[in-house]
């Protein structure tokens, strides 16, 4: 019996990671969200602003 590779993950545009519930920082200039060097899909849901 072979044990699948956990490790391995796959996202398209029909099948992308989704980030939820995630606390953005909504001021200054370093503000929100930023993906860099990324050849995957992401969405996001539920993002929870946080403004002190």
């Amino acid at each position: 019996m072979q044990i699948p590779n956990t490790k391995t993950f796959y996202s398209d545009i029909v099948a992308p990671y989704v980030i939820e519930d995630l606390v953005i920082d909504v001021e200054g200039p370093a503000s929100g969200i930023k993906i860099e060097y990324s050849d995957v899909f992401f969405i996001i849901e539920s993002p929870i602003p946080l403004k002190f």
